[in-house]
């Protein structure tokens, strides 16, 4: 189901993707590659609440999965208006991965909201 979960999402069918994924959650509801890209597909869908969930469980059970489970949820918490939050989660990620660019850049874009 996770390889399932991986074209569908790599299709942009998000929904289906989420689906898959939840599958495999259900049988292992502590499958931390499952919870990372249902997450990012809830966030695609526009679920913020939903991708947040799933990216607060993944980094319960490992904090250090990834700099890219601290990039995202601060997106997450950028699209929620919870620019403080977001700030914290990019630096993680910067601490976790100096060279994430991404995070770097989102981290900039929050610094500028935050200076307005």
């Amino acid at each position: 189901m996770l390889q399932h979960g991986n074209s569908y999402r790599k299709a942009e069918e998000y929904a289906l993707a989420v689906a898959d994924y939840s599958q495999v959650i259900n049988v292992d509801p502590n499958h931390q590659d499952a919870l990372y890209w249902r997450a990012w597909c809830y966030d695609e869908l526009g679920d913020n609440e939903k991708a947040l969930a799933d990216l607060n469980r993944l980094i319960e059970l490992n904090p250090n999965y990834s700099s890219g489970a601290y990039n995202n949820r601060g997106i997450v918490y950028e699209n929620l208006g919870a620019l403080d939050k977001a700030l914290a989660d990019y630096n993680k990620a910067l601490e976790l991965d100096p060279n994430n660019e991404i995070a770097k850049n989102n981290r900039q874009r929050v610094l500028d909201k935050l200076k307005k």
